[in-house]
């Protein structure tokens, strides 16, 4: 299984991401994050592709054990059933998140968490 995945200056505006998740056909929406410490380690039901338009901070690579920094321009991918954790913000983070299928917010952020049996038959 590969880890998390950051694309470091993949963009540089809006229209781009969009272009992008238009050209694979997949759908997007907006997120804003608020301040927060670090979540703990969890995965998602689906794949997640996160653009990073405002903020900093980092995510931890539960496969590698890596901390990977994101800022502004630099395309997350996340897979599907892959373990990691956000890492503290000190301000809201605004990202454009791409999902391979319509999702509510409520349904694409709800956490499994990494030691959940459910989680890992995913």
């Amino acid at each position: 299984m590969t880890g998390v995945h950051v694309h470091h200056g993949h963009f540089s505006s809006r229209d781009e991401v969009l272009d992008e998740i238009r050209r694979q056909g997949w759908w997007p929406t907006t997120l804003i994050t608020p301040v927060s410490g670090e979540l703990p380690l969890h995965t998602h039901a689906t794949e997640v592709h996160a653009y990073v338009l405002e903020g900093q901070s980092w995510i931890r690579d539960g496969v590698t054990g890596e901390q990977l920094t994101i800022a502004p321009g630099d395309k997350l991918v996340i897979p599907e059933g892959v373990v990691h954790a956000e890492g503290a913000t000190t301000a809201p983070m605004l990202y454009i998140v791409a999902l391979p299928q319509p999702t509510t917010q409520k349904e694409f952020l709800r956490m499994q968490r990494a030691d959940d049996p459910a989680a890992a038959a995913s």
